[in-house]
């Protein structure tokens, strides 16, 4: 077992729980919050030309300040940083789970629905990085962590792209080149719709048990991003939606142009397969509960944060059709605030007390779930 230390800044580490080329990641906790956290430190090594550690410092301070731009149920969140100890280290959330690695061969599998749910979370939250000026430019199942209760966090935004920065960002070839597009490999400008391309590759990979375009080689690997379409997933998997080939197939489009305009788009085409899937009612996906919840007047105005807040800190109840003088109340199922989960974190979105007072207001006005 490798050694680590004790403490770093306030936070006691327990154990290592990964390594890259840039740093180390710990499990820490904080014992002001009287919680785990995720601490990631840059290796001493990388800090002894004082040229490149001033580099690797602003790269750091560069990641910082991106990640704290962002406030998403399903981005990882980050909560302290010291750019200026030795050696620097960024504080996050700590997840609980696995990454989507663990179940990209084909005899470990998640079932389509939760693929297509996944994937579904990941265009919203994707969606909102980019409305925050971000393209993440490194979309793949180690970046992507599913909790033991099932909620998804995407994670690592350490090369992310900012469109809107002036603060010098890391140019050049980034990323993991099996999960690259087309316009990422070769260096051009990039859009949302880099990100789209990186994600359906995950997809693919996740319902097939094989990256479509992974390779012996690097070079390989390029160029049949470049110029190689996919096996259609059909072909690999008979029993899959026939209607998946064309969605995966229109976001692993070569050209931008040709792919989902938004991730509104590409969230759509995935959740209108979702729906078409058998399953019982007590199956619902959180996607397909989330497109009812925006559909309603009453949600109306609700950002996405906190509509999916709303999600998580509620309860999911089926109610019947009424009867007599309820007769007018459709059979269907109603999100309510849960009064027992009050104590938890609440949304952290501007006019977050306004929904809650909202919220409980209508499930006071609501008859009692049989």
């Amino acid at each position: 077992m490798k050694n680590h230390p004790t403490t770093v800044g306030k936070y006691s580490i327990e154990r290592e729980l990964g390594r890259g080329a840039s740093g180390t990641v710990y499990l820490g906790y904080d014992r002001f919050r009287s919680s785990p956290v995720a601490i990631k430190q840059t290796h001493p090594a990388l800090l002894t030309d004082a040229a490149q550690a001033a580099r690797y410092r602003r790269l750091l301070h560069n990641e910082a300040t991106l990640v704290a731009r962002l406030s998403h149920p399903h981005i990882v969140a980050l909560l302290d940083a010291d750019e200026a100890a030795d050696p620097p280290y960024l504080v996050f959330e700590y997840v609980d789970g696995q990454t989507l690695s663990s179940f990209t061969t084909p005899d470990h599998l998640l079932p389509v629905a939760d693929v297509l749910d996944i994937a579904f979370k990941c265009c919203h939250a994707l969606e909102y990085a980019h409305h925050q000026g971000l393209v993440h430019r490194d979309i793949k199942p180690a970046n992507l962590m599913l909790r033991r209760d099932g909620e998804l966090k995407l994670a690592d935004f350490g090369t992310a792209l900012s469109l809107r920065s002036d603060e010098t960002q890391i140019a050049g070839l980034v990323g993991s080149p099996s999960y690259m597009s087309p316009e990422q490999i070769r260096e051009q400008p990039l859009t949302h719709s880099s990100d789209m391309f990186s994600l359906a590759v995950v997809v693919y990979e996740l319902l097939t048990g094989r990256n479509p375009f992974a390779a012996e080689s690097t070079y390989t690997t390029i160029y049949r991003i470049n110029t190689e379409v996919p096996a259609a997933l059909s072909v690999i998997r008979p029993e899959l939606p026939a209607r998946l080939d064309e969605v995966l197939g229109r976001a692993l489009a070569k050209r931008p142009a040709d792919r989902y305009a938004s991730w509104s788009d590409f969230a759509q085409a995935l959740l209108a397969v979702n729906r078409s899937l058998a399953r019982l009612p007590s199956q619902t996906s959180e996607g397909e509960r989330f497109a009812r919840l925006r559909a309603l007047p009453f949600f109306a105005d609700f950002s996405e944060v906190a509509l999916w807040e709303t999600l998580r800190l509620g309860k999911w109840f089926d109610l019947p059709q009424g009867q007599g003088d309820d007769a007018r109340r459709p059979a269907g199922r109603l999100l309510l605030p849960d009064r027992r989960r009050r104590g938890g974190r609440q949304p952290q979105r501007a006019g977050s007390q306004h929904h809650c007072a909202r919220l409980q207001h209508w499930r006071d006005d609501l008859p009692a779930a049989q």
